[in-house]
């Protein structure tokens, strides 16, 4: 399976799109997601109260599965990741390779952080400060991430750090067996009383395992039986899939399970999707995807100041614009710095003798 860097920039186009409205939406009606920890009272209001033929929809189905944007992202992770460093003659050098994971993800991160705070009117706790600046704070204290979006900063350098292992040991017996350790962790995550450490598992990397190493073996493997199954079937695969998927979210034991199907699902559909104008909205929108999921909070901040004195999704619609505008000047800014960074430090390193990894992207929501 090859998912070629068209169809990934689209995947991250709708992955994004899906965050960003999750987000605000969440916090503006009543049905809530099932992300961190499982909760039946949510499910069941779901179910009882989701109507299809009404302006609610959208509203409840941005924000119930808005945030299985995030597992399309960890995907896109792990198989970026395979093919920058698994099919290329030179070898992956750890302390660069660190290093280089870290600046990218802290440069992206770090002004849209201020600006967040600028926004609230007030600094946050100087240790949270601290410990989000070096992507600490999701196993120290995962439950005063502020804002909540930025738990994914350090579940993507904690994957970065982790992929070393399975840079070295390319065993699929190794990663099988993280799977499964992975997926019965998440069962019992679902199961134990709440707590916010139980709800904080959910932000480190052991409970992503499935989706992301999912990922990095598609990237490895030229031909994934199941997916070329599914994509010549693709007329009773996919709405079987589907129907499974929405099972997965809603059903106690299966939900561990369900980030799987979303990469799979999308990937299927946009590959069917030739209309000229969707490609194009969607191709923009996945190359400035870095600087929405980092402008985004700031923007919601004085969204949700607002929506009492207007209609809902005239709300949305202004916030999700100046997020795209913001964006629009955010990521090239990012990108700009980046080259720059990349070529003073590839200079030092060839001067030394050493060879320093590309930073093209690989598992950020640009990538």
């Amino acid at each position: 399976m090859k998912i070629d860097r068209d169809l990934t920039v689209k995947l991250r186009g709708v992955a994004i799109l899906l965050i960003c409205l999750h987000n605000l939406f969440h916090l503006m009606c009543y049905f809530q997601e099932n992300e961190f920890y499982y909760y039946p009272q949510r499910a069941i209001f779901l179910v009882t109260y989701f109507k299809i033929f009404s302006w609610s929809v959208i509203e409840s189905t941005f924000s119930y599965f808005g945030w299985y944007g995030v597992p399309i992202f960890v995907f896109l992770s792990g198989y970026g990741l395979a093919c920058k460093y698994e099919h290329r003659p030179t070898s992956l050098r750890p302390l660069p390779y660190i290093w280089h994971s870290f600046i990218k993800l802290w440069i992206l991160m770090v002004p849209a952080y201020f600006l967040y705070m600028v926004a609230r009117k007030g600094l946050l706790d100087t240790s949270i400060i601290i410990q989000q600046l070096t992507f600490t704070i999701n196993f120290l204290q995962p439950e005063k991430i502020f804002p909540g979006v930025f738990w994914y900063s350090g579940l993507t350098f904690q994957l970065y750090l982790c992929y070393l292992l399975f840079y070295y040991v390319r065993s699929n017996k190794l990663l099988l067996l993280f799977v499964i350790l992975s997926l019965a962790l998440g069962m019992l995550q679902a199961y134990l009383p709440l707590s916010d450490s139980v709800e904080g598992m959910r932000k480190n990397c052991i409970l992503w395992f499935p989706v992301f190493l999912f990922g990095l073996y598609v990237g490895r493997t030229p031909h994934v039986a199941f997916i070329d199954f599914a994509d010549r079937h693709f007329l009773w695969c996919f709405p079987l899939l589907t129907l499974i998927w929405l099972s997965s979210t809603i059903i106690h034991f299966l939900w561990p399970f369900s980030p799987l199907f979303p990469p799979l699902l999308l990937y299927l559909l946009l590959k069917r999707i030739r209309f000229s104008w969707f490609n194009r909205i969607f191709m923009y929108i996945g190359s400035i995807s870095a600087g929405m999921f980092v402008m985004h909070p700031v923007i919601r901040v004085y969204a949700f100041r607002y929506r009492a004195d207007h209609n809902f999704y005239y709300v949305a619609l202004v916030y999700l614009a100046i997020v795209i505008l913001t964006a629009a000047i955010y990521t090239p800014a990012y990108n700009w710095l980046m080259r720059k960074i990349r070529m003073k430090t590839t200079a030092a390193k060839e001067g030394a003798g050493d060879e320093f990894p590309s930073s093209k992207p690989t598992g950020l929501p640009h990538d």
